[in-house]
């Protein structure tokens, strides 16, 4: 549900946005996006992990825990 809220924050404020966006070594700086794109990891993981725990389909619950893990090691 959160990351629903998350997408749909970032698609309104992505539409309200000025078309102006600052890019610093090829990687863009904008909240906005950052929005997006927590949203659609938050959702991903909470959809694969929800139909694997369902099926109990072991490849799904196998991406969830890798998603889980990368986003562990990433912080």
């Amino acid at each position: 549900m959160i990351g629903i809220l998350l997408m749909a924050a970032g698609i309104w404020a992505l539409t309200q946005k000025d078309t102006s966006v600052s890019v610093l070594g090829g990687f863009f700086l904008s909240p906005v996006l950052l929005l997006l794109i927590a949203g659609c990891i938050i959702v991903a993981v909470g959809f694969f992990g929800c139909i694997g725990a369902l099926r109990e389909n072991i490849c799904l619950l196998v991406i969830v825990s890798l998603q889980n893990f990368l986003l562990m090691a990433y912080d």
